[in-house]
This record gives C-alpha cells, sequence and structure tokens, in this order.
C-alpha cells in the first residue's frame, strides 16, 4: 500500500476527529426539540466538513481520489438524521461532480450509499448504543465500506481491478476503524451531555426544594455558616450576607451556646451526637426564639459538612403549654368535683374514674381499669348498670335514671341521679358510655325500703 494513502488516511481522520467536537456544539442534547433550521444549519455545517475531508484527499491519479467522507456521512446519519445527513450529502456531492474525472461516479455513489446506510441503521436499529456499542459502529463502518468496494463497477473497465488491489486493505481495515473512533468519540459526548444534564436538573430540583421549604436550612463547614437558604430572614431576621462566613454559635442564645458546640465537635469527630434536638435561637431584634434543629452530614465542596433545618416551634410549645394547662385545669376539676364521674368501653369495661368513683368502689382507678360492673356489684345490681348502658347507646342520647348505691370506704348508702351520655371519638367512632352521678340521699345507716 502506498504511504500517500496511509498520509491521506490519517488526516482525514485527525480532521474527523476534530470536527467531531462541533456535534457537542451543534446537536447533542433533546434531538426531539429541534428545529427544521437548527437542521439545515447543522447539514451545511457538516456539508462544509465533507468538502474540507475531500480537499485533504489522496488521489491515486487525476480524477481518482479517495478520502474519508464514507465515514463521516455514515456516522451523520447514525447520529444527526435524516435532515442534515442529506444535505451534507446533496453538498458533497455537488463539489464532487465540480471534481469530475475518471472516478466521479463512483464518488457520487459513495456519497449516496454512505449516508444511506447511516440513515437506514438509526432507524432499523434506534437502540443500537445499548448494546455493544463497538461491534456495532464496527459493523457500520465494514457496511458502509463494503458497499463502497462495490461502487467501483462504476470506475472505467481498465482501471478498476488496479483501484480495487490498492484500496481494499485500508476500506477493510483503517476506515471501519474510523467509524469506531468517531463513533465512540460522539458517543462519548452524548454521554458527557446527559451527565451534564442530570446534574443540572439535580441541582434546580435541589435549588427548588431548598429554596421552597417552610424551614429554615442552613450548612455549617468549619463551624461557619457556609450557605442559608431565604428563611433565615423571615424567621430570624438577618439577611443571607449576614450570617454567612459567620461562627454559627454567634446566632445561638448565649445559655445554649457550650451545648450545641459540644454537639457540633462529637459530629464532626464522628462520635454520636443528638440529630434531632431543641434550642434557642437569638432573633436579630434580641427576642429568643424556641427552635427544632435537624442535623445530617454532607459533602459539600469535597468537603465534610453539616446541613442544619431549623424550624420555629415557639407556637408549638406555646400551644402545647396551653393544652398542657387546660388538661391540669381539666384534671383537677374531674378530681375534686363532688359528683361521681365514670367512663366505660362500650362493652361495659371501664376505662376511667374519678377520685370519688375510687371511693365508691374501694380501688384506685388502676386497679378499675380494664374490669366491668360485675367485678365490684352484686349480679343483678350489675345487671341494672349494663342495661342501662345499653339503652343509652341504643338511644344515642342521655339517658337519666336513679341508683342506690353503697360506698366501700365506710358503707353508707346514697341515692343518685345519674346522666350517662354515649361518647365518641374526633373521627365519630363511638367509645363508650360517660356516667355522671349526682348525689340525692345519703344515709349513714340501714336504709329503710
Amino acid at each position: 500500500m502506498n504511504n500517500s494513502i496511509v498520509v491521506a488516511l490519517l488526516q482525514n481522520t485527525a480532521i474527523l476527529l476534530a470536527f467531531s467536537m462541533l456535534y457537542d456544539y451543534l446537536w447533542v442534547g433533546e434531538e426531539n426539540s429541534k428545529k427544521l433550521s437548527d437542521k439545515l444549519i447543522t447539514g451545511i455545517i457538516l456539508g462544509a466538513i465533507g468538502i474540507i475531508l475531500m480537499l485533504s484527499q489522496w488521489t491515486m491519479k487525476p480524477g481518482l481520489v479517495f478520502d474519508t467522507r464514507s465515514v463521516m456521512l455514515s456516522i451523520s446519519g447514525v447520529f444527526f438524521g435524516l435532515v442534515p445527513t442529506v444535505i451534507a450529502m446533496l453538498a458533497t456531492g455537488i463539489f464532487r461532480i465540480l471534481e469530475g474525472g475518471e472516478g466521479m461516479w463512483m464518488g457520487i455513489a459513495v456519497i449516496i450509499t454512505s449516508g444511506t446506510v447511516g440513515i437506514l441503521w438509526r432507524n432499523l436499529r434506534p437502540n443500537w448504543f445499548c448494546n455493544n456499542q463497538l461491534l456495532e459502529l464496527l459493523a457500520l463502518g465494514v457496511t458502509v465500506h463494503l458497499a463502497m468496494l462495490g461502487c467501483s463497477v462504476l470506475l472505467p473497465a481498465e482501471i478498476r481491478w488496479h483501484t480495487l488491489s490498492e484500496i481494499a486493505l485500508p476500506l477493510l481495515t483503517v476506515y471501519p476503524i474510523g467509524n469506531v473512533l468517531l463513533g465512540k468519540l460522539m458517543l462519548k459526548q452524548n454521554q458527557n451531555w446527559q451527565t451534564r444534564n442530570a446534574l443540572h436538573e439535580s441541582e434546580e430540583k435541589y435549588r427548588t426544594l431548598v429554596e421552597g421549604a417552610g424551614d429554615t436550612i442552613v450548612i455549617l463547614q468549619d463551624g461557619l455558616v457556609r450557605f442559608a437558604n431565604h428563611m433565615i430572614s423571615s424567621a430570624f431576621g438577618y439577611g443571607r450576607n449576614e450570617v454567612l462566613n459567620q461562627n454559627f454559635l454567634e446566632f445561638i442564645a448565649p445559655g445554649e451556646r457550650s451545648r450545641l458546640e459540644q454537639y457540633y465537635i462529637a459530629r464532626t469527630t464522628g462520635k454520636d451526637a443528638p440529630t434531632n434536638y431543641e434550642t434557642v435561637i437569638q432573633h436579630k431584634d434580641g427576642r429568643l426564639i424556641t427552635v427544632e434543629l435537624t442535623a445530617s452530614t454532607l459533602n459539600y465542596n469535597g468537603r465534610l459538612a453539616h446541613m442544619m433545618f431549623v424550624r420555629d416551634i415557639t407556637e408549638r410549645k406555646e400551644a402545647k403549654l396551653r393544652l398542657e394547662n387546660e388538661r391540669q385545669q381539666l384534671k383537677t376539676l374531674f378530681e375534686t368535683i363532688p359528683d361521681l364521674i365514670w367512663l366505660k368501653h362500650k362493652d361495659g369495661r371501664f376505662i376511667s374514674c374519678n377520685h370519688e368513683f375510687e371511693r365508691l368502689l374501694g380501688v384506685p382507678v388502676e386497679d378499675l381499669i380494664g374490669k366491668t360492673d360485675y367485678d365490684f356489684f352484686p349480679t343483678d345490681l350489675a345487671n341494672f348498670f349494663r342495661e342501662k348502658d345499653k339503652a343509652t347507646i341504643e338511644a344515642n342520647e342521655a339517658q337519666t335514671n336513679l341508683e342506690w348505691v353503697t360506698y366501700a370506704d365506710d358503707g353508707h348508702e346514697a341515692l343518685f341521679e345519674t346522666v350517662k351520655t354515649p361518647m365518641y371519638d374526633s373521627e365519630g367512632n363511638l367509645i363508650g358510655v360517660l356516667g355522671v352521678a349526682v348525689m340525692l340521699l345519703i344515709f349513714i345507716g340501714h336504709r329503710k325500703h
């Protein structure tokens, strides 16, 4: 094989590899979103690349030239699709006609078959890149250049066999390798784009999540605030620029700084430390705000950092305190009222009672829970209580009756007016029966019938 062929092929391959970088700027990305104008411009540029390749050719004899347009056009068909490749085929075809010579018809046929094979490969094997990419690209290269050898029938008979003997070996070795190298490089560019795009989408989602969060989010590194979302301003009065690169302890209430510093050092050194706890933040105006902190570690700019979710729980704490106060007040009222108060499950088991009811039965509430009237009263009286409970549930309204009972603590008897009411939970499910008994008469001695 003539050394000039090798030199020309290497030059062509180098040009192809250099121009393949244009794929990263012109085409790689969402192909379905490409406009017709984008495809036309890309086709014109590809046609220009093809012409440059044809200018860097190996001339076997005047009018009979060879280059790697077949590699470019077949790869164009696979990667760029129909419109850009057809335009490139037209541009290179016209240029080949203008060149003329004995190999003109073979050259035009090579342009047509190379681009067509690439386009067909793209459409008939749409998932070719999902399998063995190297074998696919090699098979494409061999197919294209076998077709190119077939185009030699268009050469004049007197030079046909001599030409085949000169070009057969490079066509079936160097050229397919050129297909593989160029295709693999463009696949790598596509993968790089997908990676960049996925990273960009991930960053956008992260930014939207962080900036849209209802909590203050800060990132600490080396004890300094490296990042804060917009909530830092509305929650604590500080602008982002006021907190960035500042020691986070400056924004903690003085009485809490030592504890939080210990937690931070423990997390930094890999020791056990709470990941969720309450502390107090000092607002810019001096107010102290109770917050809930949730801490986690992450890699930030290549180094260990701590992400803190800061939630203002002042209102929650105040509401909890109010609820506890109300419960304590109700409990005090419940325990000191002189009437009997108890709550039974719908199946008759005791759930709760007040102190006066404990006196009646002579047992603490802990020993009462889970038991029934049959554990404390004679059977006939327990039957009476149970029937009244059932009647209340069936009527689904308060029921009133008179009941004589004997106190277990001192044996005295009393007449009560009892009101029993069905009780429901917040979802409307029946819990049981609430009983309230008001004493009407009391007998210290023996009650006469």
